[in-house]
């Protein structure tokens, strides 16, 4: 079993990410799917529980007792992320 970490031990973070988008159902010119599909810019803030070469990983609470919980996971590939931010 992995050790368990306290809540201190994640950084809080806030992530700007860019996120893949669709526009408008049905059929519709191409041009029209050009011109309005366009990725969203993100931004996101949770505890770093992971970081590597593939994504990253934030989760937006973690238990306080130590019992190694978390909720509300997020991993975002790593080619997508424009900047992490540490908060204090």
């Amino acid at each position: 079993m992995a050790k368990k970490r306290s809540k201190q031990e994640y950084p809080l973070v806030e992530i700007n990410w860019c996120d893949a988008a669709t526009y408008g159902a049905g059929w519709q010119s191409i041009e029209v799917h050009r011109d309005n599909a366009k990725p969203i810019n993100a931004k996101s803030a949770g505890y770093l529980i992971e970081a590597n070469k593939n994504h990253v990983t934030i989760v937006q609470t973690i238990t306080q007792d130590n019992d190694g919980r978390a909720t509300d996971p997020l991993s975002i590939p790593r080619i997508w992320v424009k900047q992490i931010r540490y908060l204090k």
